[in-house]
């Protein structure tokens, strides 16, 4: 119980006070998109203090000549070490939180429109000096359509250019005296995808179309046709038909839990161990640090026998790891000593495989004493997060309940196969097979990009061969996008495959978030189970009548043991209190 009661506070420290407030910072950030140019100075993770302080100095050049006046854009693409600054001169495009390290998220959602960093960002990457182009309040996604009139090649002659201006010019004038953007998209347009469906190209978020076509399809409000929009691939109008807005905390959490998790919580875990230390003057002892090295076999793991010295008891006490929380105290508040430290490397199983050199024993030093500052922080938390009380109360009761339940239940079930059968046969119409199906599935994430796949198979390209290409659902493309036997209630996939022929194939279906394109491989219709095929069933359903049964039993025997007495009265009150509270009587 207490190895238990250690593991759950420290989780639920880190959530509450680490993980938590990253999260809503995310989130609240996630409500405004920036873009932002930079200049980066670079510098290498483990650079020397010398080339440290010569990028410091370059950077802090480039700050002085851009406040005195000189173009930012023209010093990104003289003097920046980015590459791909002499052709953006340093333009970052659009962005929001948990898409740039942190230490560069945090310098640019601080700074206003039109701001520049006044001194240098440090980054893994190197030094940056930032200027926030715009702010703007982000959207989800935006879903618009488009009329391309496309560019014979690569490289167009100005005659090529001026053909389809003329051309997308026409169309524009026509779609401003009244004609339908989606009959001329299907008239006009070149992009084979999208015509057919009126320039339709589904929703899409920020930076999934080339950054012109993006930056003009983001600037419009519902219902707005662009001026003329030149890409790579041609001349563009386009018209957004709707804004799909930024979902509530709630509907993003776990999103921003696994962004946050992969890139942002082992940087913000060290700050938090540097807090904690600072807060309770930790410190280590380098006189108990001698004392374990003395006792530790170097050329040995903690699995192996003899991998230290018994120590003293003189030895044992050492402290290893002291607590100062009082600040101007000499005695220790709390220490860890050389015996405790030489326990915890026996029982933990995350160091059994790691040899007790002096360079692994950095390592061992700052998980223990991470754990143990973290056990520190979390000693009166009962006191400090009532839910956290309740939480390891419901766990202690669950122990409780649990150990009782099984010596009295489910000890006493033992099902054998004969009673299994006869189970099962007294019981044969509770196990069916419902109609069921199966099927092959493509799925994209844009309905544009399902359009396509649609028109590949109209020209004879294989199903299994687009699953390999294209399907974006985990796992699929490896079984050809082949789903087992479903029943035909299990979701809208289900129930249209039901509806078609065996070897036909859908148009997109809209699911869940993306479009599917399905092709039926088998129609099982409804029949019943034998009993190999239901024998787990049967199983659980036997366990729980008899589990059930047992249950009953037990009660009865604790009702007439212990009997409960009901203060009638006490509980009319209660219930009369409860009822005036909601109608607000006092």
């Amino acid at each position: 119980m207490k190895s238990y009661r250690k593991s759950l506070a420290m989780s639920f420290i880190l959530d509450k006070e680490v993980t938590e407030p990253a999260l809503k910072e995310m989130y609240d950030r996630r409500k405004t998109e920036l873009r932002a140019s930079h200049i980066l100075v670079r510098l290498t993770p483990n650079a020397s203090p010398e080339d440290t302080l010569a990028a410091y100095r370059k950077a802090m050049d480039i700050v002085g000549l851009l406040k005195s006046g000189q173009d930012f854009g023209t010093i990104a693409r003289n003097m920046s070490d980015d590459p791909t600054a002499k052709n953006n001169s340093g333009d970052l495009y659009y962005f929001t939180s948990g898409m740039m390290v942190k230490p560069f998220e945090d310098a640019c959602y601080a700074l206003k429109k039109g701001e520049i960093t006044s001194t240098p960002v440090r980054t893994a990457y190197g030094y940056h000096i930032i200027k926030i182009t715009d702010r703007r309040p982000n959207v989800k996604a935006i879903r618009a359509s488009h009329i391309l009139i496309r560019f014979p090649n690569e490289n167009p002659t100005p005659d090529d250019t001026l053909k389809a201006w003329n051309e997308i010019a026409a169309i524009a004038d026509s779609i401003r005296a009244g004609a339908d953007f989606g009959a001329m998209a299907r008239a006009h347009s070149q992009d084979p995808g999208s015509a057919e469906q009126g320039g339709d190209l589904g929703f899409f978020e920020r930076r999934r179309m080339v950054p012109q076509f993006d930056e003009a399809a983001f600037n419009l409000k519902v219902g707005e046709v662009s001026p003329i929009v030149r890409t790579r691939f041609g001349y563009h109008l386009i018209k957004v038909t709707g804004i799909d807005s930024i979902a509530p905390y709630a509907a993003m959490k776990d999103d921003l839990r696994r962004i946050y998790q992969r890139y942002r919580f082992s940087e913000d875990y060290r700050s938090y161990i540097e807090t904690l230390k600072k807060r309770y003057g930790f410190a280590t002892d380098s006189a108990g640090v001698s004392v374990l090295l003395a006792l530790l076999d170097s050329t040995k793991t903690t699995s192996d026998s003899l991998w230290h010295l018994l120590p003293t008891s003189e030895q044992a006490h050492t402290p290893v790891f002291s607590f100062f929380t009082s600040g101007t105290s000499k005695q220790a508040a709390y220490t860890v000593d050389v015996g405790s430290i030489l326990e915890n490397l026996e029982q933990n199983q995350e160091f059994h495989n790691l040899k007790l050199t002096r360079e692994n024993l950095r390592t061992i030093f700052d998980r223990l004493s991470e754990t143990e500052l973290i056990n520190y922080r979390t000693r009166n938390i009962e006191a400090e997060y009532p839910e956290f009380a309740k939480l390891l109360r419901e766990y202690e009761d669950g122990i409780i309940l649990f150990k009782a339940q099984q010596e009295h239940i489910w000890k006493r079930i033992a099902p054998s196969d004969s009673a299994l059968r006869a189970f099962y046969e007294n019981h044969r119409s509770d196990y069916t097979f419902p109609d069921r199906v199966r099927f092959a599935e493509i799925f994209v994430a844009t309905d544009s990009l399902a359009r396509i796949v649609e028109d590949s198979l109209k020209h004879g390209v294989p199903f299994d061969t687009l699953v390999v290409r294209y399907t974006s659902r985990s796992g699929m493309k490896e079984k050809k996008g082949v789903w087992d036997l479903l029943p035909v209630t299990e979701n809208d996939l289900t129930k249209k495959a039901w509806t078609m022929e065996i070897g036909e194939v859908s148009e997109p279906i809209k699911f869940l978030y993306g479009y599917s394109i399905i092709k039926v491989l088998e129609k099982a219709p409804a029949r019943q189970k034998t009993y190999d095929e239901a024998v787990s069933e049967v199983a659980s359903q036997f366990q729980e009548y008899r589990a059930k049964k047992l249950d009953e039993e037990w009660i009865q025997e604790l009702r007439a043991k212990y009997p409960v007495k009901i203060n009638e009265d006490a509980l009319a009150k209660a219930f009369s209190n409860l009822k005036n509270s909601y109608s607000g009587k006092d």
